[in-house]
């Protein structure tokens, strides 16, 4: 039996995506680097950089997760009207702003509204980024978990990258590079569109298989 198959089954163990489709996995992995981020260093840079309370440290998480989750309710929606590339690239252009928001805040306010901005901006771009994958060629299996193993590389790489470059430099440093990361969800948004470009913006639920 083949060690990089499972018994039984023709789908291998790890999955690398297929070149088409590596783009689309580079935008969930920022996603889900920007989400990470967020998660775990919101109420340390409030507390530490903007020298708010512990409990007004705490809000910044709640701040992300609550206007994150908000806007997954609406993404259907947004995505129905104005299809995946144009959902996700104002999502980007929205985080980005949030993450510069951020890195230059030194009172809580800005830095809560930075976080907010965030968490809308990211909603909806990890799963229109699987939901690409599946519809980007002829394996859907294969292509979701060859994507699955490059964005969940993210959540665990975010914490030790945001702390590194923390302790090299600032913690407003790295949101700095968050940004980065955001700006790119923005600039590779174009990576949803898989079909031809007659139905180029129809919601991904709409397009043929």
């Amino acid at each position: 039996m083949d060690a990089e198959r499972t018994a039984g089954d023709d789908v291998p163990v790890f999955a690398v995506p297929p070149r088409p489709v590596v783009l689309i996995a580079l935008i969930g992995f920022a996603g889900i680097f920007v989400e990470a981020a967020a998660t775990d260093w919101a109420a340390v840079y409030l507390v530490d950089v903007a020298h708010a309370s512990p409990a007004i440290g705490a809000a910044a998480y709640g701040g992300f997760a609550a206007t994150m989750t908000l806007a997954r309710f609406v993404g259907d929606q947004l995505v129905n009207r104005f299809g995946p590339v144009r959902t996700v690239r104002v999502g980007g252009v929205a985080a980005t702003a949030g993450a510069i928001l951020i890195a230059a805040a030194r009172s809580p306010v800005p830095a809560l509204a930075g976080f907010v901005l965030l968490g809308v901006g990211v909603s909806v771009a990890v799963p229109l980024a699987f939901a690409a994958a599946g519809k980007a060629g002829p394996r859907p299996a294969q292509q979701i978990a060859g994507v699955a193993t490059i964005v969940y590389g993210a959540g665990m790489a975010a914490p030790a990258a945001i702390g590194g470059v923390a302790q090299a430099a600032s913690l407003s440093v790295s949101f700095l590079l968050v940004s980065l990361l955001a700006a790119f969800i923005a600039v590779g948004a174009g990576a949803l569109r898989v079909v031809s470009s007659e139905s180029a913006e129809q919601p991904l639920e709409a397009r043929p298989r």
